[in-house]
């Protein structure tokens, strides 16, 4: 990756995370590059500072999966989404083909597991055309969504084919100027949460690490065993 950070007029920076200016959306950018999930592609918070990806599909039929983007491993770190809307900056265009085509996109949560239970789809977009056009596809979340801090959000980009005679190839469009993302509603909590793959269970807290942060059980473990400490020295001392 090179050159200069984009950031749509849209959206903002704000202490490090990439803030949609529409209240309470986060913005999570497309990438062409491999997941660690196997044949889909990466959604991170950090827009693209390289060039233009396309991603090309020919001879698609109706509802066809086109592209899938997985968030990376502990993202977003919630424990719930909130109600509101959803929305999907795709670029997007036909290529070659005569029947007509159009896009929409499905998002799940996906669990450490695999398994992915769909939240919300999208509407589809206006009919493609043969130029990269950039289109904004919504879908609400009518009520809010208790998910896991480990799980993952996913967004899945289909096709719906409609008409008579030649199948179309669809090209998508990320990175680069195209700034391609998930916008999705999150909570203001007014503070960055813990990463749960920092939580310490150790009850004797032996690492001394200002990163780590203990579960309750392991507090109670610690000053358990100090009390327990306290009460036979002060037996030995013959208190």
């Amino acid at each position: 990756m090179s050159g200069y950070l984009k950031v749509p007029s849209d959206i903002a920076l704000i202490n490090d995370q990439i803030i949609s200016l529409t209240a309470g959306l986060t913005a999570y950018f497309f990438y062409n590059e491999a997941s660690d999930i196997s044949t889909y592609l990466q959604m991170t918070t950090t827009p693209s500072t390289g060039s233009l990806e396309t991603l090309t599909t020919a001879g698609v039929v109706n509802d066809q999966l086109l592209a899938s983007f997985a968030t990376d491993l502990y993202y977003p770190n919630l424990t719930y989404l909130p109600s509101g809307v959803v929305k999907i900056h795709i670029n997007a265009a036909k290529t070659s083909g005569l029947k007509t085509a159009q896009i929409y996109a499905k998002l799940f949560k996906r669990a450490a597991g695999g398994t992915e239970t769909l939240l919300a789809t999208t509407e589809n977009t206006d009919s493609l055309t043969g130029t990269n056009t950039d289109y904004i596809i919504d879908t609400t979340l009518p009520i809010g969504q208790e998910i896991l801090a480990t799980d993952r959000i996913v967004v899945k980009i289909y096709a719906y084919v409609s008409g008579i005679t030649t199948a179309p190839t669809i090209a998508l469009y990320c990175e680069e100027d195209t700034i391609a993302r998930l916008e999705l509603p999150v909570s203001a909590i007014g503070y960055t949460p813990e990463n749960i793959a920092n939580k310490s269970t150790d009850g004797t807290l032996s690492a001394n690490s200002d990163t780590l942060y203990p579960s309750q059980k392991a507090v109670k473990t610690y000053v358990d065993s100090k009390d327990k400490d306290y009460t036979m020295s002060f037996l030995l001392m013959g208190g």
